[in-house]
């Protein structure tokens, strides 16, 4: 379960931040431009979330283990790198730096958790198929990049996200990184196909 939930969130939150980052200057056409000074907060509070997604289960199976103590250790520990990362990067990037520190501390977080659970319980969830799956998102990303915009921002979010997902998802479903999106798209798909 550990090892299925680190790769099928970490799919999931590649495709969602796709989905945000690739129509962020859309987002900001809709919603008051005195927003737009937010736009790289919202990339790196992002990456923020997919870094723990990755992380899978982790928390919960420290949780109900017998080491379930060490879980309150990890917690104070991400407030202590949030704290000292943010006394860093406020003052020279004031929000931005915020939603990089947070970035930061989640990755180092997600890290010391990884490095306890691969010395208590020998589980190691990262192989090739996530260097695919960032192969793919980076694919994804810039061919879209490169398209020119619409001029109605609404368009031009659907067409992006039709696009995305006519990318991504094959690409990941052919690359067999997680067998449980492989059978969702083959249950939930591919079966108006066969009648």
């Amino acid at each position: 379960m550990y090892l299925k939930s680190c790769v099928n969130q970490y799919i999931l939150g590649s495709y969602l931040l796709l989905g945000i980052w690739l129509n962020i200057d859309n987002i900001f056409k809709i919603i008051p431009p005195e927003y737009e000074a937010g736009k790289y907060v919202i990339f790196f509070i992002g990456m923020s979330n997919l870094i723990r997604m990755t992380g899978g289960i982790d928390t919960a199976l420290i949780g109900y283990s017998k080491y379930y103590k060490y879980n309150t250790l990890f917690i104070f520990l991400l407030l202590f790198f949030s704290v000292i990362t943010n006394w860093i990067l406020i003052p020279i990037l004031s929000l931005t730096g915020a939603a990089i520190a947070s970035t930061i501390s989640v990755l180092l977080f997600v890290i010391i958790k990884f490095v306890f659970i691969k010395k208590k319980f020998d589980f190691q969830p990262y192989n090739i198929r996530y260097v695919y799956v960032l192969l793919i998102s980076l694919g994804t990303y810039f061919l879209i990049a490169q398209l020119p915009a619409f001029s109605n921002p609404y368009l031009d979010v659907f067409v992006r996200g039709c696009l995305i997902t006519g990318l991504f998802v094959p690409l990941v479903y052919l690359s067999k990184a997680s067998s449980d999106v492989n059978k969702i798209i083959e249950d939930k798909i591919f079966i108006y196909f066969k009648s």
